[in-house]
């Protein structure tokens, strides 16, 4: 982004007459009053207006993105608008209209606990030309189950890429329309700590219940009493009865899982750690991933 450079001194900055005569000249004023068709009048009115503009213009030349950004608000500048009247504005630059569209499908999150390295991704950017066989397989069996509209189960050790995958598939799913939820267990089950009294919680359970698309992520690693275990077992109810395609991502498998919700501060309760895990198994398939970890290579810049 490249605008025309405007250096002011403090003697013209106190001259108006000799300010007006500069912006004159500056060849990015000179396309704006043509552009918009505005009177020579109105710079001459308002040259501090329009020296404001130029500043923040200049603050973006040479900009490489919204990390290198100067502006005091990230992504947007001083604009001008002119309707008879003219009038300030804020406007966002080229890479802000970038990332806005990006990530313009989130809005279809009921809950979203993605990171943001996670907020773009999708499927069709994942390169499996040099990936091995056990990877392929899984990449195949979670491709399938998107496309028929099915539930996973994807577990194995951290780092095998079964979160990325699942946030690939909630954001195309996001992207195409669908209410979607990508619940962070742990964090999940923090926030029903905090809001279970003052039933907060409420709205957030109701989307989880209902939600076109549901990826419960890192389950088996958030902390259970019997008020979270009791919620979950609804939710999962819910969305077995409407079968509401689910998804889930884990570190353990069916049998290791029935063991974590097995247990509460007040006692052991089997029976009720194996309704949660019933209600998995009609909802999801299981499917093992299994590799290395990949959380050191590198993810696609956002």
């Amino acid at each position: 982004m490249d605008f025309s450079p405007l250096v002011v001194d403090e003697k013209t900055m106190n001259n108006r007459d000799a300010l007006i005569k500069l912006l004159k000249a500056n060849p990015d004023i000179v396309d704006f009053l043509e552009d918009k068709q505005v009177p020579m009048s109105v710079l001459e009115t308002y040259p501090y207006r329009f020296l404001d503009w130029v500043k923040s213009r200049n603050l973006c030349r040479g900009c490489k993105g919204l990390g290198h950004c100067k502006q005091k608000s990230k992504g947007y500048r001083d604009g001008l608008d002119y309707d008879r009247i003219l009038k300030p504005v804020q406007e966002a630059c080229y890479y802000k209209m970038e990332r806005m569209e990006a990530i313009k499908h989130l809005q279809n999150y009921y809950v979203n606990d993605l990171g943001s390295m996670f907020e773009t991704i999708g499927l069709q950017g994942i390169d499996i030309r040099n990936e091995k066989a056990n990877y392929l397989l899984a990449y195949k069996e979670v491709t399938t189950a998107f496309k028929e509209g099915t539930g996973l189960f994807l577990y194995g050790t951290m780092g095998t890429g079964k979160s990325y995958l699942a946030a690939c598939c909630c954001n195309d799913l996001a992207r195409s329309g669908k209410k979607v939820c990508y619940v962070h267990m742990p964090s999940f089950a923090h926030r029903l700590r905090e809001n279970y009294r003052v039933e907060d919680y409420r709205k957030e359970v109701s989307y989880l219940s209902f939600a076109d698309f549901v990826v419960f992520d890192d389950i088996g690693a958030e902390a259970i009493t019997e008020q979270s275990r009791s919620i979950l077992l609804s939710i999962l109810d819910k969305r077995m009865q409407n079968r509401r395609m689910t998804w889930f991502t884990s570190n353990e498998d069916m049998e290791s899982l029935k063991n974590h919700f097995l247990s509460t501060s007040k006692g052991t309760d089997p029976l009720e750690a194996e309704r949660i895990i019933e209600r998995i198994r009609v909802l999801a398939r299981p499917v093992q991933m299994i590799g290395a970890d990949r959380r050191s290579l590198q993810i696609e810049k956002q």
